[in-house]
């Protein structure tokens, strides 16, 4: 996503969380669904607008996941777990 991709997921991945369908990535509700995924496949090849709308909000989406948050996050967490 941050390389301007638009994300194909399903619902059972933890990236699913911060993915709007439809506008930065897609979500597939069943991950065996093949058909779905061959369908949103195909238009992503040949529909350029489609696909640069939601890389360019895919880009957006992960710009606030940066290693310095993700540092902190786990320094937080280490934290706790030294409380505890």
């Amino acid at each position: 996503m941050g390389c301007g991709i638009p994300a194909i997921t399903t619902r059972m991945a933890g990236v699913s969380e911060i993915i709007t369908h439809g506008v930065n990535g897609l979500i597939l509700e069943d991950p065996a669904d093949s058909l779905t995924l061959s369908k949103w496949l195909d238009r992503l090849a040949t529909d350029p607008d489609w696909r640069n709308r939601m890389g360019e909000a895919a880009i957006l989406a992960v710009a606030q996941y940066t290693w310095e948050r993700n540092a902190s996050q786990m320094h937080l967490v280490i934290d706790r777990a030294r409380k505890i």
